[in-house]
């Protein structure tokens, strides 16, 4: 989805994609690759570079010189994404070039650290905005109360999918599954896992990101992109709403 924001949201044509060389930042940037280059995008080149560097000048400068539309990072912000951005500006060719990525750049410390130099910064994230349910509402404020922070991006998901998790052993135990004798009981523990897999499928939840049910093949019925971009909020930096689609195949 983040390819389909940049090339028929905003008119992006040519991208670089970086990826951090590690599983998640690998199969973010082919499946940037494969939606953009299907939309009608020219991906002008890849760079792979260790989520343990610290100094991307030298690759930016030759991205630069190809001049793209967009710069899209596949990775997190602790991979190479802060520093991918922040160096950015230090390059003349891409001061004001636009930056984008996934979820995994959706985090207040990226947002802290980049603030609003250069050119735009876009990201998207698996999950609703939180800003439209009073019941997410409540659980940020907590949250906050609790850590002094914000939660991350998929903060409220993990606390809807340990609630279902949790209501999944509840319901297996009530339903008459025995748990493993011990740790040895590998034929125990594969039956009650078996028990409990039934009945998530069976899961019926309201939880503080909406309605949750799951189809045939596993997957969550509240299925949602939302986009973002950074910008100032209150007189600060942080991740902007723009808008929630349903992913396409």
């Amino acid at each position: 989805m983040g390819a389909s924001l940049l090339f028929t949201t905003l008119h992006y044509k040519t991208a670089w994609l970086i990826d951090d060389a590690e599983a998640y930042g690998i199969g973010l940037g082919d499946a940037f690759a494969d939606s953009w280059t299907r939309l009608g995008g020219k991906l002008l080149g890849r760079s792979s570079e260790p989520g343990t560097t610290t100094d991307f000048t030298g690759v930016l400068t030759t991205i630069g010189n190809s001049h793209p539309d967009v710069i899209y990072f596949a990775g997190t912000d602790a991979t190479g994404g802060t520093l991918v951005r922040k160096q950015m500006l230090s390059v003349p060719t891409l001061k004001n070039t636009p930056f984008a990525g996934g979820d995994g750049v959706v985090t207040p410390d990226f947002v802290k650290t980049v603030g609003v130099s250069g050119g735009p910064v876009y990201a998207t994230t698996g999950s609703i905005d939180f800003t439209k349910t009073s019941a997410a509402q409540t659980f940020i404020s907590q949250y906050k109360t609790a850590f002094n922070s914000d939660p991350t991006a998929y903060g409220l998901n993990s606390y809807d999918a340990m609630n279902i998790l949790i209501q999944a052993i509840k319901k297996a135990i009530n339903s008459g599954a025995s748990t493993p004798t011990d740790r040895s009981d590998a034929a125990g523990a594969a039956k009650f896992r078996q028990a409990v897999i039934n009945a998530i499928k069976q899961t019926d939840w309201m939880g503080v990101t909406g309605h949750i049910t799951f189809d045939a093949n596993g997957d969550t019925t509240l299925q949602v992109v939302s986009e973002f971009q950074i910008a100032l909020v209150n007189g600060a930096p942080a991740w902007k709403f723009l808008a929630s689609v349903t992913p396409t195949a």
